[in-house]
């Protein structure tokens, strides 16, 4: 073999995962996770069956592999806003305003010159495309890992420690615990699944849609995370009843 057949064949290994992968991803958003085999990604893809063995080892590591190619840059450009965040603001509470634009921006593929510079912004079509199949991969993720034995539910989650990071930051300077934040953040997560679902009834390629989803989501969540704790709502509306109650109780032996 010759150095320029050796090249060639290097390259086609390399570009072998990738090309699973992309075949994996149009199959799971088309059909969902659970009813796709590895004989039809192979066919997609043109490999052979031993090629998603040797790369990922199990169709439960492809779609791992999947999620990890989508969620990790994602995950790091919300990691590098929120530092930028929290330099900004030294021991103070950051703006909910400012927590949101650092946590969605990345998944809209909005940069910082392009938020709020109106409904074309800078939404490619390649990434409206990629932004669906993640979406239904997520979505069939949940489906699939609600039923039957729920093969897919521990997965291991990507953007763990992000969100993590993010509700600490909420927390900071407020009356909000951890675990509220963090329930939040998951609620979050659900609402964006929600924005990166294609709409059949939208024009093809046009950015506009997205944009105006986007904004309307901005709003909801800057609503959501910013809202007192129910927790110290809870705790005052018990407090108030115990000492209606115990008013009362006094009231009643004064009668008496």
């Amino acid at each position: 073999m010759n150095a320029s057949s050796a090249s060639i064949l290097t390259q086609r290994s390399s570009e072998t995962p990738e090309r699973i992968l992309d075949a994996a991803e149009r199959l799971f958003a088309r059909q969902g996770v659970a009813v796709t085999s590895l004989r039809s990604i192979t066919m997609e893809a043109g490999v052979n069956t031993a090629a998603i063995h040797y790369h990922f080892g199990s169709k439960r590591e492809l779609v791992a592999a999947l999620l990890k190619r989508r969620i990790v840059p994602i995950s790091r450009a919300r990691l590098e806003r929120l530092t930028a965040l929290e330099a900004r603001h030294p021991g103070t509470p950051i703006p909910i305003a400012a927590l949101v634009e650092a946590f969605v921006a990345p998944i809209a593929g909005v940069d910082g010159d392009s938020w709020g510079a109106g409904p074309e912004g800078r939404i490619s079509g390649d990434l409206r495309r990629d932004l669906a199949r993640l979406g239904s991969l997520l979505a069939w993720l949940r489906l699939d890992g609600d039923a039957e034995d729920g093969e897919w539910a521990p997965l291991p989650r990507p953007d763990g420690d992000v969100q993590e990071r993010f509700a600490r930051a909420l927390c900071r300077g407020r009356e909000l615990d951890l675990e509220e934040a963090s329930e939040r953040f998951e609620y979050a997560i659900g609402a964006i699944a929600q924005l990166l679902r294609p709409l059949p009834q939208a024009p093809a390629g046009d950015p506009r849609v997205l944009r105006r989803r986007l904004d309307h989501l901005i709003g909801f969540l800057v609503a959501g995370l910013g809202a007192p704790s129910t927790r110290s709502v809870q705790w005052t509306s018990s407090a108030s009843q115990a000492r209606t109650q115990t008013l009362s109780e006094a009231s009643e032996e004064g009668i008496e």
